[in-house]
């Protein structure tokens, strides 16, 4: 339980193992923490990170954690991007950038997922919804128009980001919570996985030539 409670660091190591120089990006209070150089004496996270993703360009890191924030960080510097993403109110648990990094979106065990301005730091829009447990998983189409989510009702949403709404019915393919997605690099396919231990291969291009959006995704 004490390893549950740890806050925390963000750490960029230069080679692989113990013995490469760390830049720390982030860090909480967490007493008894190795790490306690001057470089990680920046506020992060105050509980868990829970996930970490970079931007497209690699010059953002956007983190994610316990205390129901996400945060972004200049790779270079090290340093924090703005203030933080408030807008959940319960453990955020991942977060994706659009292809383009122009926009994050964020999943949540509020049952919600908030799309994020990456440029003003600002919400867009009000929460998407259409889970009716805990958000676990989240993946943008390559084109950046689509958002699907995966959740802890063992469903898959197709929303639209430009609306911000849900497109068609939830996918129904999994007996367990979806724990994480991924869209074919030409966006006609997407993959789900469960701990149910399976994975389910939808193909959008059959869903769009059948009166999209209102038949569902065939599953493979």
């Amino acid at each position: 339980m004490a390893l549950l409670a740890a806050v925390a660091a963000i750490v960029f190591l230069d080679s692989v193992g113990y013995g490469g120089a760390a830049q720390c990006l982030a860090r909480g209070g967490q007493r008894g923490h190795r790490r306690n150089s001057a470089g990680c004496q920046r506020a992060g996270h105050q509980g868990i990170v829970w996930s970490v993703t970079f931007s497209s360009d690699g010059k953002l890191l956007a983190s994610t954690g316990d205390d129901k924030t996400i945060r972004l960080w200049n790779v270079t510097t090290g340093q924090p991007v703005g203030q933080p993403l408030i807008g959940h109110k319960d453990l955020v648990w991942a977060a994706a950038f659009s292809p383009d990094g122009s926009t994050l979106a964020s999943i949540s065990y509020d049952d919600t997922i908030n799309l994020w301005d990456v440029k003003m730091g600002q919400l867009m829009g009000q929460p998407l919804r259409g889970h009716s447990m805990g958000v676990s998983a989240i993946a943008f189409s390559p084109d950046g128009k689509l958002l699907a989510s995966g959740g802890l009702d063992s469903v898959v949403v197709l929303g639209d980001v430009a609306t911000g709404q849900p497109i068609g019915l939830p996918l129904l393919g999994h007996f367990n919570w979806v724990s994480t997605l991924a869209f074919s690099p030409d966006g006609q396919q997407l993959a789900s996985g469960s701990p149910d231990k399976t994975i389910v291969v939808w193909s959008l291009n059959l869903w769009r030539g059948r009166h999209w959006p209102a038949d569902a995704p065939v599953a493979i």
